[in-house]
């Protein structure tokens, strides 16, 4: 399958000073932003019975997060706008009903590739007070390995467990002049 998006926003901002009527920000009585964004994302997934109990399955899929505005700034230099995000995540794994379904037993390794991920930070620009913003780190990965079991020991007691492993990091990230990578 696939999904095909286009989006065109608009961000109005004015901030006047209630009693004194003049701008909160000096030299911005009001702003306009404008920007589009378009993504095709689609999605495969493969399975394959081995039994009536065990099913194994692959997937490869893309996402996209809309971009946006920065609608909190406490100075011009703060007005700004964010990207999309985008992902491309594999995945594989097993399902499995076991001992008369007894025992579920259930695992996968994924990995998800971002591009321009989006993350709240504080920043703080000089003559300014620190401000929430979204962020766009240039590219992420995030992968791992997850189990997880159920084990009917009675009619009225059952067990459940689960581990997982995650490895993340940012391949590219730079902020504010900084390399946070």
């Amino acid at each position: 399958g696939g999904r095909y998006t286009y989006e065109r926003k608009r961000f109005f901002q004015s901030s006047p000073r209630i009693f004194a009527g003049t701008p909160l920000l000096a030299g911005t009585p009001s702003y306009t932003l404008r920007k589009s964004w378009s993504s095709f994302t689609p999605k495969a997934v493969l399975s394959y019975r081995f039994n009536p109990d065990v099913i194994g399955y692959a997937s490869f899929s893309q996402g996209f997060r809309s971009g946006g505005f920065n609608g909190r700034p406490t100075s011009v230099a703060e007005i700004s706008s964010f990207n999309p995000e985008k992902l491309t995540a594999y995945e594989l794994g097993l399902k499995s009903t076991l001992l008369g379904g007894r025992l579920r037993l259930n695992g996968d390794v994924f990995r998800n590739e971002y591009r321009d991920m989006q993350l709240l930070v504080i920043v703080t620009l000089p003559g300014s007070i620190a401000t929430p913003r979204i962020d766009n780190a240039g590219k992420s990965i995030i992968q791992g390995a997850e189990l997880e079991a159920t084990a009917a020991l009675a009619p009225w007691l059952s067990i459940d467990g689960a581990m997982s492993y995650l490895d993340a990091k940012y391949d590219r990230y730079m902020s504010g002049g900084a390399d946070l990578s």
